[in-house]
């Protein structure tokens, strides 16, 4: 993984909850498959640090002082591109 944001967007479910989304840009030359990568975080952290959604993106959006703009990544919000850990019937180990 050559970058990643974690940050929060809004839960369908629950609307006073948010639901981890993670976006993260592959080394160059090199695939992410979601996952693996949420297989990874189960395996390492405690459950509730899975993130619901995982994207594979290009790049993220950094301000001039090279931080991520991640109030553009929650505007941008789960897209179609997005892997959702619900959808795909992944089972957390807890």
């Amino acid at each position: 993984m050559n970058a990643c944001a974690a940050f929060g967007v809004p839960s369908a479910e629950l609307e006073s909850e948010a639901e981890i989304k993670l976006d993260v840009v592959p080394k160059p030359g090199k695939t992410i498959d979601p996952a693996d990568l949420a297989r990874f975080i189960n395996d390492n952290a405690p459950y509730f640090l899975v993130p619901r959604y995982i994207e594979v993106v290009d790049s993220l959006p950094h301000t001039p002082t090279n931080k991520v703009e991640k109030y553009k990544l929650r505007a941008k919000g789960v897209t179609p591109e997005t892997w959702d850990r619900m959808a795909e019937d992944f089972e957390l180990v807890r």
